[in-house]
């Protein structure tokens, strides 16, 4: 939450230049009233016209009083001046939530300048300093510029505080003329600067490894430096930009750099647990493996402490010395506790969800994982298991929900009894852990083949959407396919993301011609997709072929009805056979399946969906694929096929009404449709799936959000 307080500036406020300032300083500040007004004066003094910058302070909730010290210092500076330019911008704002990212987010969120600079409120600046770190971006056009950080001792140095130690009090010196920043280096945290564009595209700030009062991280500039890196930017250091960094009496001890240390061990190994390209594999390691990853730190913690520590106090070495190896001890042992920790519960990380996506074999899924992925969320995948670590690892944290398992199409899942039963006993354990589950229902040929076979499936299928806290529903009628009160309550509709650019290179036409035995004179040539239906629906689907074929709709153009695959429920069918021997224009093609859909997409100007009069039939996932690559839909009006396509690609037809499939049939020869350039750009995969996982994320935090009040019995 951001309160924000206009100060009593009116008379000046039409003196303010219409132009947004270059210059956006943040300074934030918790409990520091003295060192914060004199870092402000600082400012005051600066060179730079004060039209090229503004000053945003956010005070994080201080109990001391600043908030009502800076308002009281800004209004005493607010008289009328003589001369116009002298008015400098300043704001202060309050983030109620603890924390330096969450203070510098809202500072973002309220500054209009092109490049954001961040500055320590413990901090001076030189006059000079946004004169020269303007001229810094004008000369290199750099994206992030950091300047040199000196110290400023207000205590007697200790003798004991050599060079090498000054990095854990901010001193910043890396190189003595400006340069590009080399990949090992960071931005300095106590005074920085960054384009607000890029730290946008980088993805800003990540709170967890920020300082806060109860465990003053300092890993968020790093992980930020990395992260902009990663996106391309670049990173300039200048020593002419000055910055002095106070170190009062408190930080000269001992404990004071001993506990920076093991924060700093600590903040290390969070800031791995947020590189998201080697999430998947370390999500999916297994206890024994993990517990591994322990061993390297607690040895070399045991090394220190046996060995080294015990030989400079044999040797009777300085005190220097012992120093150092009393902060290896304590760098050691915060990365060996940050560890052990991460193997027992992964940090909550706020308003991003962790993603455990429980698939089979769809191919859809692989989009979605890889839209997760790129949307930067902790996302992995184990097929249809769900490991009983990850489940640990993922447990609600104080009462908040951080893991989301998504069963994406569940009954697709091709699982034996007891693996069914295992399946839903992590389910059930998940409720208990306080997780929250997602499902995605997009229909299957497991509810248009009525068959006593495959009722496991379906049963299977609609225990764990009841069970789920958020059904996401491919279908513009989602209250027409659930009939529990309890289960359409928790359906939320999505359209279905396009699929254009998902099959493999397609090939030429005549040369799907050729593969499936067609002649390029057969006119107009009619798909069915045989192994996701019933013997009964195909046998449907040839009778209506034939009724079109006989009638006086036909025309002097030819047809063909092609069959790709076997009935789902009958492995040889000597009804369809019958009829194919009898009708030249039905063509068989049943040892193919669905490797080899790009060839029969080719090869086709029309897709058939003969499903009877089920309300759960459908599979939206087909549709829209052949929609993608302009083809014709001819689907019944059933509440997962109704609206999902624009009109000019599909054509609906009663279910189960033989003559309506005839006359859809004959309708389709005269309606030939292409992709406009917007609609083709539309029907991206890649695109398509990343708006998609947009949504989606909204979704996840709203679920989160939710079941943190009302969990799910």
């Amino acid at each position: 939450m951001i309160r924000t307080r206009s100060q009593p500036l009116s008379s000046h406020t039409a003196a303010l230049p219409p132009a947004s300032p270059y210059f956006s300083v943040i300074l934030c500040t918790y409990n520091r009233r003295a060192l914060v007004l004199a870092t402000l004066a600082c400012l005051r003094r600066q060179t730079l016209p004060y039209e090229l910058f503004e000053v945003v302070v956010v005070d994080n909730a201080s109990s001391d009083g600043t908030f009502h010290a800076l308002q009281a210092y800004l209004a005493a500076d607010a008289f009328p001046r003589r001369q116009p330019g002298t008015f400098w911008r300043v704001r202060c704002l309050q983030e109620t939530r603890n924390g330096l990212s969450y203070a510098r987010r809202a500072g973002l969120q309220a500054a209009t300048g092109q490049i954001a600079v961040f500055l320590d409120d413990d901090t001076f600046v030189d006059p000079t300093f946004l004169e020269k770190l303007m001229e810094t971006y004008q000369r290199t056009g750099a994206d992030a510029v950091s300047g040199r950080v000196d110290l400023r001792w207000e205590a007697p140095r200790p003798y004991w505080l050599s060079d090498d130690m000054l990095d854990l009090l901010g001193f910043f010196r890396p190189f003595a003329t400006a340069c590009l920043l080399p990949e090992e280096i960071s931005l300095s945290s106590s005074s920085f600067s960054v384009s607000i564009a890029a730290l946008q595209h980088a993805g800003g700030f990540t709170p967890f490894l920020g300082k806060r009062s109860k465990a003053p991280m300092n890993m968020e500039v790093s992980d930020l430096s990395q992260r902009l890196r990663r996106a391309g930017y670049t990173l300039w250091y200048n020593p002419a930009v000055v910055t002095i960094h106070r170190v009062s009496a408190p930080r000269l001890t001992q404990a004071f750099l001993l506990g920076r240390a093991y924060w700093r061990g600590r903040s290390e190994i969070l800031a791995s647990y947020t590189d998201l390209e080697a999430y998947p594999q370390s999500a999916q390691r297994s206890p024994a493996t993990m517990l591994s990853t322990l061993w390297p730190e607690l040895t070399t913690f045991l090394k220190l402490a046996l060995l080294h520590r015990t030989l400079i106090w044999l040797a009777r070495r300085s005190r220097n010395e012992h120093v150092q190896v009393a902060l290896a001890l304590a760098y050691s042992w915060g990365r060996f506790q940050q560890q052990f920790q991460l193997l027992q519960h992964v940090p909550a990380l706020p308003d991003i969800p962790t993603i455990l996506l429980v698939h089979g074999r769809d191919k859809e899924a692989l989009f979605l994982y890889k839209a997760l992925l790129r949307q930067g969320l902790h996302c992995s995948s184990a097929g249809t298991t769900i490991p009983l670590h990850w489940l640990w690892r993922h447990r609600s944290s104080h009462g908040q929900p951080i893991g989301i398992i998504h069963c994406y199409q569940p009954g697709a899942f091709q699982l034996t009894a007891s693996q069914r039963r295992d399946l839903r006993f992590k389910l059930w354990l998940a409720h208990r852990l306080g997780l929250c589950i997602v499902s995605t229902d997009g229909g299957g040929w497991w509810h248009n083949v009525r068959n006593h076979r495959f009722t496991p499936q379906r049963v299977f299928e609609r225990k764990v959407l009841l069970n789920s806290h958020l059904v996401l529903a491919y279908a513009q009628q989602p209250e027409q396919l659930y009939q529990e009160g309890k289960l359409r309550s928790r359906v939320h509709p999505l359209p279905h993301p396009a699929l254009r650019g998902a099959l493999a290179q397609p090939i030429e036409r005549a040369e799907a011609y050729q593969q499936l035995g067609l002649s390029s004179t057969q006119g107009f040539i009619y798909l069915c997709l045989a192994y996701l239906h019933s013997e009964q629906e195909l046998l449907h689907l040839i009778e209506a072929f034939t009724e079109m074929q006989s009638s006086l709709w036909e025309e002097t153009q030819q047809t063909q009805l092609l069959l790709i695959g076997r009935p789902r429920d009958k492995h040889e069918s000597l009804a369809i056979l019958k009829r194919a021997a009898l009708n030249p224009s039905l063509h068989l093609c049943m040892d193919l399946a669905e490797d080899d859909l790009p060839l029969a997409l080719e090869a086709s100007h029309a897709l058939v969906m003969p499903h009877f009069d089920l309300q759960n039939a459908g599979i939206s996932v087909i549709a829209m694929l052949f929609y993608s690559y302009e083809r014709l839909v001819i689907a019944p009006r059933l509440p997962r096929l109704v609206g999902l396509l624009p009109d000019h690609a599909s054509i609906l037809y009663a279910p189960g009404n033989k003559t309506a499939l005839a006359r859809a049939l004959h309708s389709a020869q005269h309606q030939c449709y292409h992709h406009s350039d917007q609609e083709h750009l539309s029907l991206d995969v890649d695109q398509s799936w990343q708006e998609s996982v947009q949504r989606l994320l909204q979704l996840y935090r709203a679920v989160l959000k939710q079941w943190q009040k009302q969990p799910a019995r």
